[in-house]
């Protein structure tokens, strides 16, 4: 199933098996994005321009999903961590390789945060922790544009955010 495509014409896809695919561009030919180790499932969610793909996978013996990010053209799966939440899922990516997306059950046990990295996937952050809302909380990233601005939401209370980085 088609999941993106950037400017370039590459698509990211995945198949029913488990398997996350990366075209080269204008959609010609695909190779498999293949993370070291077993796993047993992955599946893409986004991909930018330089063709980093992120999304989730899930190793062979703990089913528990993890975000994950790659290198340009789909090369070099790196999982991003969780900060001590039972699991993670990747959901957007800039061009700078800023991602974005769910921790699921963090150690204070309040249900779903969102969360940020820096560049290239380092550095994760749990937004949930860093933006105050003044009812509800962050539960969910969903993309990250060039600028920096995020789209977040609360699902418990059912509200769209847009966050805006202040200027350094």
């Amino acid at each position: 199933m088609p999941e993106d495509i950037n400017a370039k014409g590459q698509i990211l896809f995945d198949d029913q098996a488990g398997g996350v695919f990366i075209t080269g561009a204008n959609g010609i030919g695909s190779r498999q994005v293949k993370p070291a180790g077993q796993v047993d499932y992955m599946s893409s969610v986004a991909m930018n321009d330089h063709g980093q793909v992120v999304g989730e996978l899930r190793r062979q013996g703990d089913n528990l999903p993890r975000a994950f990010i790659t290198g340009p053209q789909g090369k070099g799966v790196r999982e991003l961590g969780q900060l001590g939440a039972q699991s993670s899922d990747a959901l957007g990516i800039n061009r700078r390789g800023q991602v974005v997306g769910i921790l699921d059950s963090p150690t204070n046990g309040d249900g779903m945060h969102a969360f940020i990295t820096g560049p290239h996937g380092i550095g994760m952050r749990d937004l949930t922790l860093e933006v105050k809302l003044p009812k509800g909380y962050l539960t969910h990233a969903y993309d990250v544009n060039d600028k920096g601005q995020v789209v977040a939401y609360d699902y418990y209370h059912g509200r769209a955010y847009l966050l805006t980085p202040l200027p350094r």
